[in-house]
């Protein structure tokens, strides 16, 4: 589940604002709360560079007994650069994301405060590779 995906569907133009963000986590945790408690293996794609934005999310699994691995996906910066500007030029089809240039680098400015335990993968020519590298330690 993508939190873009998700706000794409529910607000015409997403504003990012604090009720909306408050509305699109919500609707994610009740759902993976939902999927877990139905079985389902949960991935949730969504940039928590903060410990409290991540914490309600730690919550659910928590109260649904899983393991949570928190993937932090990392690239080179100039293929980054290269990838938001061809989404600029041109969306790619199933592409729900309003991450901008502007975006990428208020993030890299905020920084990231790791979790206790996470894994990185880096998103480049092996992704298949290294998805599956992350897979087997699930196992």
């Amino acid at each position: 589940m993508a939190t873009d995906h998700l706000r794409s569907r529910l607000f015409i133009a997403p504003s990012y604002a604090r009720e909306e963000n408050r509305v699109v986590f919500g609707l994610a945790e009740a759902l993976v709360e939902q999927l877990l408690a139905e079985g389902h293996v949960v991935l949730l794609d969504a940039t928590n560079l903060i410990a409290d934005y991540r914490a309600p999310m730690e919550n659910v699994a928590s109260r649904g007994g899983v393991t949570l691995l928190h993937v932090l996906v990392v690239a080179d910066d100039a293929e980054v650069r290269a990838r938001l500007a061809a989404r600029a030029a041109g969306r790619a089809d199933g592409d729900h994301s309003d991450a901008d240039l502007g975006v990428y680098e208020r993030m890299r400015a905020r920084g990231f405060d790791p979790p206790e335990r996470f894994v990185e993968l880096r998103n480049g020519p092996d992704l298949t590779a290294e998805i599956e590298r992350i897979a087997a330690s699930l196992a």
